[in-house]
This record gives C-alpha cells, sequence and structure tokens, in this order.
C-alpha cells in the first residue's frame, strides 16, 4: 500500500490537475475544468453557512503526491458542527436523519485517471484522516453513486463503511469512518 503525503492545494494546482477533469468518467462524476477551477474560491465562502442540517466550520483541500512530487489525487473536505443526512424536502426547514452530535468532515476525492487502480484514492484519504489538521474531526464521510464500484472500493479500503443501503434523494450511498 502507498504512503502518500498531501500538501495544501492552491489556486496555483488547478493548471497541474485541469487535464484529469478532461476524462470522461470524472466529467460524469463532478464535471469538466469549471469544477476544480471553482474549488479554490470555496475555501473561505461558505464557512458559518447551514448546510443539509449541518453548521459548515471550515473547509481542506489537498493534493497527495507520488514518490517524484508528482499530484496523484485531489481531496477536498468541509468540515461541519455534526453529521446529518437530509431527506431532501425542504432546504428551508431540512428534515434530517442519522445525527451524529460530533465534528465531520465530507470528503469528495479525485484521482488523476491515468492512475486509478493503483491504491492512491485509499492512500490519499488514510492520509486525511490521520492529518493533524483535522485532529478534532471524529466521523469522516463521502457520497457516492451506487454504480461507481471504484470509489466504493476506495472508501471501503480506507476502513469506510456503508451508513445505509439505502441511497438518498440524489441516488447517493454514504460511507463513513467513525474514530
Amino acid at each position: 500500500m502507498h504512503r502518500v503525503p498531501v500538501v495544501p492545494f492552491t489556486v496555483e494546482d488547478v493548471e497541474r490537475i485541469e487535464p484529469w477533469f478532461d476524462d470522461l468518467e470524472t466529467q460524469r462524476r463532478l464535471g469538466g475544468r469549471d469544477w476544480i477551477r471553482r474549488e479554490p474560491s470555496l475555501l473561505g465562502l461558505t464557512i458559518g453557512d447551514e448546510f443539509r442540517g449541518k453548521n459548515i466550520t471550515g473547509r481542506r483541500m489537498w493534493l497527495s503526491l507520488d514518490q517524484l512530487g508528482g499530484p496523484v489525487a485531489f481531496i477536498d473536505g468541509e468540515t461541519y458542527d455534526r453529521y446529518a443526512a437530509w431527506d431532501g424536502s425542504d432546504w428551508e426547514y431540512p428534515v434530517v436523519s442519522d445525527v451524529v452530535d460530533a465534528p465531520s468532515m465530507g470528503l469528495t476525492l479525485v484521482v488523476d485517471f491515468a492512475r486509478r487502480g493503483r491504491g492512491y484514492g485509499t492512500a490519499t484519504l488514510r492520509a486525511v484522516v490521520e492529518h493533524p489538521d483535522v485532529s478534532h474531526i471524529r466521523l469522516f464521510f463521502g457520497a457516492v453513486e451506487q454504480d461507481n464500484v471504484a470509489s466504493i472500493t476506495c472508501l471501503m479500503r480506507a476502513g469506510f463503511h456503508l451508513r445505509s443501503p439505502q441511497p438518498d434523494f440524489e441516488g447517493m450511498l454514504f460511507y463513513s469512518l467513525e474514530r
């Protein structure tokens, strides 16, 4: 298994990984180059807002690097005051369930399409969970489409477990790792 360093993602890094978003699978799951171009602008934008029954407390973004210092994966982590599942019925007054009153972090992971299937995604998830900047987080989670077998496998290999066998209103399954 790889061990990868994670370094803070900066606006200068966008150009380094933009080509990853030309991949059709990445575009289908997240979007094209516009998706990664907007990410740095989100770093301080939503802190203090409520999102689906949780209060946003922060955001971190990292690149994981290979042995030569080249980027192999990007990960975005938004932190919250708690974990909660939302039923999608009302944006104004969200109906939530599966509440865990502990600091949580939602993760979005993108692996360089040329490096998929080599363990970099799993290693990146593990590196973030172990990162000292998020030592206060008690529950990490990720949402994945039911048909995204590669991402489900990656999460499970990193120690994440399925929270509910039923997909949410957007068709997403949630996996989490509690510590």
